[in-house]
């Protein structure tokens, strides 16, 4: 799956009205995540992604732990949402990661997650 197709899917079921914006909201869920879990998650699940977003997660191979909260605060920063919107399109794009990254790779990330992170991919 492209990039341009992952966005589309995020325009398609959400109120996101341009792919534009829909990309921005999708590179700041894959860069969070990234940053969530190791260096070699990390590259395992980039594997799976458009290689323009695969450069992106793999950007920063530093690896932070922080509570499910703080992922949404940090996500919902990097693309200037309140909290609620934060969540739910955390939500949205953990369904559609769940189209492009393999059940056993999503399966491997929440290996490395505190339990309360399933719900991005519930």
């Amino acid at each position: 799956m492209e990039t341009k197709e992952i966005a589309q899917l995020l325009v398609e079921r959400t109120e996101i009205k341009s792919e534009e914006r829909a990309k921005e909201i999708i590179i700041a869920f894959l860069k969070t995540l990234g940053e969530r879990v190791s260096k070699t998650e990390q590259e395992n699940f980039a594997d799976q992604l458009p290689t323009d977003l695969a450069d992106l997660v793999l950007a920063d191979t530093s690896t932070e732990r922080y509570t499910l909260d703080a992922f949404y605060k940090r996500f919902g920063s990097r693309c200037d949402l309140k909290v609620d919107d934060s969540i739910k399109y955390t939500q949205e794009c953990g369904q559609i990661a769940k189209e492009f990254i393999s059940v056993g790779k999503i399966a491997d990330i929440l290996k490395e997650l505190p339990n309360e992170y399933e719900e991005i991919f519930a």
